[in-house]
């Protein structure tokens, strides 16, 4: 009598399992994960350092272009007209010593090492720039795959949701309709044990199939940087 009711529950959940969606494929919204990505793009932290990382890059370009200016060095000096030198004696009794240029007089240097390393410098500043434009080009790639993957266990978990509530309410029925019969006698107590038993763990499945979702929910938000719900 055990094992005739213990088929007769499987062939029941085979019955509810069939009834129940089979493919999460209907469920798939595109233009909605294509949202999901975009503010996965937006919000998530790591994207803004990318961003970050880019524009330093961008800014020491800059400065490395305009460090060419570095390597000449002006200078000047002013000598006025009216400046005496100090008198230095000479067969002459009254000769003084004046310098040569007087005014302002303007030198420049030029500094060589600078200008040997310079096009070196900007051509480093250049590949730290596209360094750091395909590493944010590789890391989008990635978030864009992780999006899609905790899209996706979020509908597998939704749907198995709708499938543990489904099973728990015909089982629960069941269960009924067995108490019923076991209390005219028209089944064993084995038999209803044994539907109780699979009640208490259809209650557990949907427990925990309800659990799985709201950890896909989550995870699929913190990607994403936004509520589901606010994401129209």
């Amino acid at each position: 009598m055990y094992k005739r009711y213990t088929v007769f529950i499987l062939l029941f959940l085979g019955t509810v399992a069939a009834k129940a969606q089979d493919s999460v494929i209907p469920d798939i919204s595109y233009p909605f994960l294509d949202k999901l990505i975009a503010s996965a793009k937006v919000h998530y932290p790591r994207v803004k350092n990318y961003n970050d990382r880019i524009e330093l890059a961008r800014i020491n370009v800059s400065k490395a272009g305009i460090s060419w200016f570095d390597i000449v060095t002006f200078s000047y000096i002013y000598q006025p007209n009216n400046t005496l030198n100090y008198t230095i004696p000479s067969t002459s009794t009254s000769s003084i010593n004046r310098y040569l240029f007087n005014g302002i007089q303007l030198g420049v240097s030029l500094n060589l090492g600078s200008l040997l390393t310079k096009p070196y410098n900007i051509k480093g500043a250049k590949q730290e720039l596209q360094i750091a434009g395909d590493e944010q080009s590789e890391y989008l790639i990635t978030l864009t795959a992780d999006v899609k993957r905790k899209y996706f266990t979020y509908l597998l978990q939704q749907n198995l949701v709708k499938i543990q509530t489904q099973a728990n309410l015909d089982v629960q029925a069941a269960a009924k309709q067995a108490k019923l019969k076991f209390q005219k006698g028209e089944i064993t107590f084995e038999a209803y044990n044994a539907i109780l038993l699979n009640s208490s763990l259809r209650i557990e499945q949907k427990l925990q199939a309800e659990t799985g979702f709201f950890i896909a929910k989550s995870e699929l938000e913190a990607v994403a940087g936004a509520k589901l719900e606010d994401i129209k």
